[in-house]
């Protein structure tokens, strides 16, 4: 009979102090019904801002597309008061051909304002309706943001178009201004003054543009994705 006493537990197997021992995570919980994460909630709203934003955009399209001739030769008139007579002329001459080119647009810009006021009431109403956790309001802003990213790129081509023209005309144009404005020995000086601003606005319009129109397409694409994740469906389905 042996006389040697037992072993206590965590001695009777040397190794098992080194044994891997698996740590058990829990399940990541469900969201409770009607919660609503902030990444959620910036996304409506931005939607909102955005879609007001393209609201006022579309109802300005539309105003200028059937009376912006009216309002460009009262503008015209309202200017050439008091300038010189040369001036005056080419000021006429400048707007008459940026009416033509407005012209030859007017049916596509009135088509895309026309689209471009239904499209932003969605996100409006579709943003409104995900905030207040109803899963109809998720799907119509996530449609309206795919149909966003494809309509945005649409109305890029016309306004390029149409920058490109206008763009050349300005550079032509003024200088001539600039030197008829103040005629007289620095009229030179005055026309290469010209032609830095309208450099410098031709510039600063393409930046504007191309980052504004950079900033709508990342949002569109991340707001799409992120309203179609499992995550926030299932915000919706315990809503």
């Amino acid at each position: 009979m042996s006389s040697e006493a037992p072993l206590p537990a965590h001695q009777e197997n040397p190794y098992q102090a080194w044994a891997f021992q698996e740590e058990a995570y829990p399940a990541e919980p469900k969201p409770l019904p009607g919660y609503r994460p902030g990444g959620l909630t910036a996304v409506c709203v931005i939607a909102v801002i955005l879609g007001a934003l393209g609201l006022l955009a579309a109802v300005s399209g539309i105003t200028m597309a059937l009376v912006g001739n009216q309002v460009q030769q009262f503008q015209q008139q309202f200017a050439a008061a008091g300038s010189p007579p040369e001036m005056r002329d080419l000021q006429t001459e400048f707007n008459n051909k940026t009416i033509k080119i407005a012209n030859r647009f007017r049916l596509v810009n009135l088509s895309l304002s026309a689209t471009h006021l239904i499209v932003a009431g969605c996100l409006v109403w579709g943003g409104v309706r995900a905030l207040q956790l109803k899963d109809r309001g998720r799907r119509l802003l996530w449609t309206a943001c795919i149909v966003a990213i494809v309509f945005e790129l649409a109305q890029s081509i016309p306004y390029i178009l149409m920058q490109m023209e206008n763009t050349a005309l300005m550079q032509d144009y003024m200088p001539r201004l600039m030197e008829a404005s103040a005629p007289g020995p620095q009229s030179a000086q005055v026309a290469e003054f010209g032609r830095m601003i309208a450099r410098f606005s031709m510039i600063m319009g393409w930046v504007i543009f191309i980052g504004w129109l950079t900033l709508k397409l990342a949002f569109y694409g991340i707001a799409a994705k992120y309203l179609s994740s499992s995550r926030v469906k299932s915000i919706y389905g315990a809503a």
